[in-house]
């Protein structure tokens, strides 16, 4: 399977709504309300005007199908990752190679950068693709913080 990641535009934004609010992903987000369209279309349109603060990809397999997104943002001296795999792809190791070709653009175009995922306790899937690329695991009550190596 070749996989493209290229940035997100306005024209993903029901794909990404649809993403956002799929049961699994809300289920293991920090914040698990249904997310409303027009509350959507703010905070993505947001996000796009703040390349510096925030980067957004999609990944597509041969440029045609849409697997899933990765999400960066800038929080002080850290990018904070999200990242979600379409259900219809889901359990086939994709969520560790999209992850791992997203933080490769962006440790080329930011090097010095530390990169931090924040996931709940129970969710095994993304915490075994943190796992596999390296990162460290910091444990807390409710959650576990994931470093790359860096600053």
């Amino acid at each position: 399977m070749k996989i493209k990641i290229r940035h997100a535009n306005l024209n993903d934004e029901m794909l990404l709504l649809s993403w956002a609010n799929d049961s699994t992903v809300r289920e293991n987000a920090f914040n698990s309300q249904f997310i409303t369209p027009a509350a959507h279309h703010e905070w993505l349109y947001g996000r796009l005007n703040e390349c510096s603060r925030c980067q957004i990809f999609i990944a597509e397999e041969e440029g045609v199908v849409a697997l899933g997104q990765v999400r960066f943002e800038k929080k002080g001296p850290i990018w904070e990752i999200d990242y979600s795999i379409d259900k219809d792809f889901r359990s086939r190791g994709l969520g560790e190679l999209v992850l791992n070709i997203a933080l490769k653009k962006m440790k080329y175009n930011y090097p010095e950068s530390c990169f931090v995922g924040y996931v709940k306790k129970g969710n095994t899937p993304s915490s075994k693709v943190f796992e596999k690329l390296g990162f460290v695991a910091e444990i807390k009550a409710d959650f576990v913080i994931w470093r790359s190596h860096g600053k």
